[in-house]
């Protein structure tokens, strides 16, 4: 019984690994730099009178 449930425990944990490794894979070959992701909706609509442009990475757009 604990054979069964120390090798279920490393599968999981090697599965986990291997999953984690792939999602960093996928974010460096995204070509996205790095960097927290910050969202916040207050519900406070307004429009914006000139939309925000990066030069840095040459993206225009609005909140």
């Amino acid at each position: 019984m604990w054979i069964g449930l120390l090798l279920l425990s490393g599968l999981l944990l090697y599965l986990a690994l291997r999953l984690r490794r792939r999602a960093a894979h996928n974010q460096r070959m995204s070509g996205l730099p790095e960097g927290k992701l910050v969202y916040a909706d207050t519900g406070r609509w307004s429009a914006v009178a000139k939309p925000y442009f990066s030069e840095r990475y040459r993206l225009t757009g609005k909140p």
